[in-house]
């Protein structure tokens, strides 16, 4: 999923990428990933989620 989102260090936005993986019934996991302003694509986050 894309989509833009306000910039926490300044003025303007943010281009940020969603990935949802759904690995099995027990687990799935998010990763974003984010545009930085000279246009390259880094990963700024990952959870992973398991049922308890």
């Amino acid at each position: 999923m894309l989509s833009t989102m306000p910039n926490p260090q300044g003025e303007g936005e943010l281009t940020k990428k969603s990935v949802i993986r759904l690995i099995d019934d027990d687990h799935h996991s998010l990763e974003m990933y984010f545009v930085d302003p000279a246009g390259n694509e880094f990963k700024g986050m990952e959870i992973q989620y398991e049922r308890a």
